[in-house]
């Protein structure tokens, strides 16, 4: 079953929109949009919307009333709601840590690329923020320390970095809630001295400064261990996931089920001639309306690897998408699509000894290793989606996994414009192919050296040709990776 079935989508819904509450995105006395309205910005039916406010109303979160709509009742300074706040987040305390650590994983090394190519400018506006963080007291030590890196990675100019970020930012926010006030003030006192040594670093342009400095207040070690400190305060009652990892702004759940069934395609799971699941199975599958599997099916035709004649089941017909006609294209679309794949290529790019580090580490742990190997040797496939994918599965933190499943869908979306005639690397294609078989070769013999370096070579040259791409489309490029 696709992970996207392992949770609930009321569930799902119902979360997204408890984080909108207790947030404070909607307020006491505000109405929640209607029915039709979420239904079609979650991309769900309207039942699970339903559902999800029933669920919401049984929490004492909303009320709903004839002609007056559903109205939020919450309010956070009221001492029974904290205390229901205080349950519901210590049964995640578990998916807080994870987040955390997921986040000081993938975000360090973007961090020190972004602070060593700072500007004078950059530099003056950082020690200002510094200034604020020094004297901010209360609740706002956490804003000002969060405003801190949102500045920082604001300075490379890739939105997609900064929205992942600001996904980690939504539960360290919401974890503060239930801080008191000495616990935040003993948190500024203790990563003080580290971010000043951070921001001489950045000053200096010390890279080892940077290292020290971040290896601590935003590293996989004192950091973590530091938020693991007040974690019995929490008590130890059963863990249960956050569902709300995939902002609603980004999420398509019908891009989900094509990129799912394309990338099983693509690692030869579905063969030429086997049939794609049916509308019901990809309504079982994927816990999506009709609606959603229906457009999911018609998109996937239209790509041209499958074909569904009348009464039959859809067959898989090629590997390859058919040649995609510009033409029919919106520029804006297609400018936005680049820039996300832009983006997240860039994002693989400064965080590939993490990916290759943490997919290595989990993928000792697992079992069934005979299994991975035959499935991945059998790839003649040129694209390195499907030892991306493999990585991905292997790599133990939930949190982790989604960052990359995230970069992945992108890479996929993208790659369909490698079909394009103007946008044609295939003197590059022998390079990527000849890294590409060392770093497959090096992951199943678990030689972390020779698969860092060659996964890097795969994804410095996709990204190269991108960002020529994108320039000779009318895509703005602002700071390359150098």
């Amino acid at each position: 079953m696709s992970e996207l079935a392992t949770q609930n989508l009321a569930t799902y819904v119902y979360e997204n929109l408890l984080l909108r509450i207790m947030t404070g995105k909607l307020k006491k006395g505000d109405v929640l949009p209607s029915r039709k309205k979420l239904a079609e910005e979650y991309n769900v039916a309207e039942i699970t919307v339903r559902t999800a406010i029933q669920m919401l109303a049984l929490n004492s979160m909303v009320s709903t009333s004839q002609g007056k709509g559903t109205v939020v009742t919450f309010d956070m300074q009221h001492d029974e709601n904290s205390q229901f706040y205080w349950s519901f987040m210590s049964k995640r305390v578990g998916s807080i840590v994870d987040v955390m650590r997921a986040t000081s994983l993938f975000f360090s090394d973007i961090m020190i690329y972004a602070a060593l190519n700072c500007g004078p400018k950059d530099i003056a506006r950082f020690k200002r923020l510094y200034i604020d963080y020094q004297e901010a007291c209360g609740r706002n030590i956490v804003v000002c320390f969060s405003r801190f890196w949102t500045e920082l990675l604001e300075t490379l100019k890739n939105a997609l970095v900064k929205e992942l970020y600001q996904q980690m930012v939504q539960f360290t926010g919401l974890f503060s809630i239930i801080f008191e006030e000495k616990m935040m003030m003993d948190f500024k006192e203790w990563s003080l001295p580290y971010l000043q040594v951070f921001f001489r670093g950045i000053e200096e342009g010390d890279l080892d400064k940077l290292q020290q400095g971040l290896g601590a207040v935003f590293g996989d070690t004192e950091f973590v261990t530091y938020s693991e400190m007040y974690n019995d305060r929490l008590g130890t009652e059963e863990q249960v996931p956050f569902y709300w990892f995939i902002s609603s702004e980004r999420h398509n759940l019908t891009d989900s089920i094509i990129n799912v069934i394309l990338k099983r395609i693509e690692i030869g799971e579905y063969q030429i001639g086997d049939s794609i699941p049916s509308l019901n199975a990809i309504r079982e599958e994927f816990q999506v309306s009709v609606k959603t599997a229906r457009s999911a099916l018609s998109s996937l035709e239209e790509t041209g690897v499958v074909e569904r004649s009348q009464g039959k089941k859809a067959v898989v017909t090629k590997r390859e998408a058919i040649r995609i006609d510009k033409e029919k294209i919106p520029v804006r679309q297609m400018r936005n699509d680049l820039k996300n794949l832009l983006d997240a290529r860039a994002a693989l790019l400064l965080t590939h000894k993490t990916f290759v580090r943490e997919a290595l580490k989990g993928k000792r742990k697992n079992e069934g290793l005979c299994q991975q190997k035959s499935r991945l040797k059998t790839v003649t496939y040129h694209s390195p989606i499907p030892l991306f994918n493999e990585m991905i599965l292997q790599i133990e933190s939930p949190t982790l996994r989604h960052i990359y499943t995230q970069l992945e869908n992108i890479l996929i979306k993208g790659s369909y414009y490698r079909q394009t005639a103007d946008y044609d690397y295939s003197d590059r294609v022998s390079a990527i192919m000849e890294n590409y078989e060392k770093a497959l070769n090096a992951y199943l013999e678990e030689d972390e050296e020779i698969l860092v370096k060659s996964l890097y070579a795969v994804i410095r040259i996709q990204y190269d040709v991108t960002v020529d791409y994108c320039r000779r489309k009318g895509v703005l490029v602002e700071r390359p990776i150098t």
